[in-house]
């Protein structure tokens, strides 16, 4: 019995029809980077703001213990400070840095400094009040606003 089919023509997709997926695949990726940038930085943000807390928390339980303020190093060395990142001083792209004040037993500040883009990105600040401010370009001082978090 013959096949009563009609012969199958091989052929692939038209040239505009792949120009027209093209176009489809880069309005949607136009669309979409911007935002996954956005949730990116807002996450680093996040995460700065979070190790700040952590840094003081670990501040105010190593005076607790020994009397004054410490350095970073040595709030991960005696275990106050569990997160080995933020021990090492860098995490999610910001750097960390603890000041001790001129009496340790009374104050500290600590800044968080983008690694990545500093003048675009945002600074923190907080001291032993617990307060964090920011500033966004340039470094955070006692003088920047509050953060709404």
């Amino acid at each position: 019995m013959p096949d009563s089919r009609p012969p199958r023509t091989d052929r692939g997709f038209s040239l505009i029809e792949l120009l027209i997926v093209a176009s489809i695949i880069a309005v949607i990726s136009a669309i979409a980077i911007p935002y996954l940038v956005q949730s990116q930085q807002a996450a680093r943000y996040a995460s700065a703001i979070s190790s700040l807390r952590t840094i003081h928390s670990s501040q105010m339980t190593y005076r607790t213990v020994k009397g004054v303020y410490t350095d970073l190093a040595t709030l991960g060395d005696s275990g106050q400070l569990s997160d080995t990142a933020i021990a090492a001083g860098e995490k999610s792209n910001y750097r960390f840095t603890v000041s001790l004040g001129a009496d340790p037993t009374l104050s500290f500040t600590v800044d968080a400094t983008p690694t990545i883009t500093p003048t675009l990105w945002n600074h923190y600040f907080a001291d032993q009040s617990g307060l964090i401010r920011f500033n966004a370009g340039a470094a955070a001082t006692i003088a920047s606003p509050l953060i709404n978090k």
